[in-house]
């Protein structure tokens, strides 16, 4: 956490507008279900319909100011996040250049590879975590045990006990990550180290395909790339892995008339059996009795 305030120091002003924002966040989640309680209460029931449209516009300023914050704490969480990776992955890289060859070696490429990458990666998704969450729930645990307190105090009594069992709960798992993270490391840079050593001229690349449509022709669908993108893309003749949550046969027919297609492998949903499933082992083992 000292290495990631040390860089947050950079950016003050996107971090004061991240922590105002949460705020908006935070009125929308408890505010609206607070006046639509309201508007049942007080309005429905008695048929108060000047208390209901008054409400009404109350929440949709509060659903506005809501929106608003979400998109402006979306942006700049991501903005800090990935400004201080890469601020981070620059000082490694330009540190690392000051290395002798006796340091290189105490270090490895391997490990000096998955610490610029992986171990970035992770920090960046850490952070960005820390910058909505971290300071969305205690923003969100003041404000709830406010209206708790206020709607039903007795049932304050309940929340307030729960809250020392999550943060037991919260050191726990930490605690048990801790020699989970250290160890993946380690693996990942062992992964690193076998490929450099016996598959040097292994090259990976990483494509994450948003809209699936883009895999058609041009002439199939509006948004399909052309040939020559698609080669550029996937190449023409290495092999590609393609992971889907879909069914496989999908992915082969969007793409069976591409040059490469003979080396797509997709990975995906595999069903083990079917509706009809149950009534055909019935009629299989009739017949067979």
């Amino acid at each position: 956490m000292k290495l990631i305030l040390k860089y947050l120091k950079k950016y003050k002003l996107l971090f004061l507008i991240d922590a105002i924002s949460v705020f908006g966040f935070a009125l929308v989640e408890l505010g609206i279900p607070t006046l639509i309680s309201r508007m049942i209460d007080q309005g429905v029931n008695t048929k108060d319909s000047s208390f209901l449209w008054s409400n009404w516009a109350l929440m949709s300023i509060i659903s506005i100011v809501g929106v608003c914050g979400t998109v402006i704490l979306g942006y700049c969480s991501t903005r800090i996040s990935t400004n201080v990776t890469r601020d981070i992955r620059n000082d490694v890289f330009e540190h690392a250049m000051t290395f002798s060859s006796a340091e290189m070696d105490k270090f490895g490429v391997s490990s000096m590879i998955t610490r610029t990458n992986n171990d970035a990666y992770q920090i960046m998704l850490f952070l960005n975590v820390i910058l909505r969450m971290a300071l969305m729930t205690p923003v969100m645990m003041i404000v709830s045990i406010m209206l708790i307190v206020r709607i039903s105090l007795p049932l304050s009594y309940i929340v307030l006990l729960t809250i020392p069992f999550i943060l037991i709960g919260v050191f726990a798992v930490a605690k048990v990550s801790e020699p989970i993270s250290e160890n993946q490391q380690n693996s990942i840079d062992r992964i690193n180290k076998i490929l450099r050593e016996h598959i040097p001229e292994l090259k990976i690349r990483v494509i994450n395909i948003v809209n699936l449509m883009t895999l058609q022709q041009p002439a199939d669908h509006p948004n399909g790339l052309s040939d020559r993108e698609f080669d550029v893309l996937f190449t023409k003749d290495k092999p590609v892995i393609f992971a889907y949550h879909g069914y496989p046969w999908l992915i082969h027919r969007l793409t069976y008339r591409r040059t490469n297609h003979k080396n797509f492998h997709v990975r995906g949903y595999k069903e083990e059996g079917t509706t009809t499933t149950p009534r055909g082992r019935v009629s299989f083992f009739r017949n067979q009795s």
